[in-house]
C-alpha cells in the first residue's frame, strides 16, 4: 500500500496489479510488465514511445502506464475479426484531447471551468476557460428545409511555452490565479 497525505487525511493510492486495467475517458492504466523491455522506450521525462516506430504510447508512473487511446489499436493474430480502436470515439490526438476536455468539463461543478493542461518535458502549457459548456448550434441540411442541432462547447484558450505568451483568447479577463483544474 502506498500511502499519502492529502487535505489532511491519509488516503490510499490505487495502482494496477498484472492483469489489471483501470479505464478513465481519455486513457488506460495498466501495469508496466505487461510490455517487453525491447518493445517499448522509456525517456528521461518518463514518456513511453514504441521501439520500431517511435510513436509516443503514454507514460510510466510508480509502475504503471498510462496509455492514450489513440496510440493503441487492438489485434489478435488468431481472430482477424477481432480488432480495431480501443474507445469508440477515438482515432487520433484531437479526438483524443477532446474526450479528456469534455470529461473533465463535466467533471467540474463549475458552470465555466478553467483548465490548465500541462506538459511533461517542454514547459508547454494550454490554459482552457469554457465560456458556455452547453451551447446549441443549428446548421441547415437539405437545402433549407431541414436544420441540425449539435451540442456544442464555446472555449477561450491561451498557450504558453516557457511561461512565454505564445496566442491568447480575446477575453484578457479571466484572472492568472482563477484557473481551477491542472492536468499533466
Amino acid at each position: 500500500k502506498h500511502l499519502r497525505k492529502d487535505s489532511g487525511t491519509l488516503t490510499e493510492k490505487i495502482s494496477p496489479k498484472l492483469g489489471d486495467i483501470f479505464y478513465s475517458p481519455a486513457f488506460f492504466l495498466i501495469n508496466k510488465q505487461h510490455f517487453l523491455d525491447s518493445a517499448v522506450k522509456i525517456s528521461d521525462n518518463d514518456v513511453l514511445t514504441c521501439s520500431d516506430c517511435d510513436k509516443h504510447l503514454g507514460e510510466v508512473n510508480d509502475g504503471f502506464v498510462s496509455l492514450w487511446y489513440y496510440s493503441i489499436k487492438l489485434s489478435s493474430t488468431e481472430d482477424k475479426e477481432f480488432g480495431g480502436q480501443t474507445h469508440p470515439l477515438i482515432s487520433s490526438v484531437g479526438d483524443n484531447f477532446a474526450v479528456l476536455l469534455e470529461a473533465t468539463v463535466q467533471d467540474s461543478g463549475s458552470r465555466m471551468p478553467r483548465i490548465v493542461f500541462k506538459t511533461r518535458g517542454t514547459h508547454k502549457v494550454l490554459k482552457v476557460w469554457v465560456m458556455d459548456k452547453d451551447l446549441t448550434c443549428y446548421t441547415n441540411i437539405t437545402n433549407g428545409n431541414h436544420l441540425a442541432q449539435d451540442k456544442m462547447m464555446k472555449l477561450a484558450f491561451e498557450e504558453q511555452s516557457n511561461g512565454k505568451l505564445e496566442s491568447s483568447a480575446p477575453d484578457k479577463k479571466s484572472p492568472e490565479g482563477a484557473l481551477s483544474e491542472e492536468i499533466e
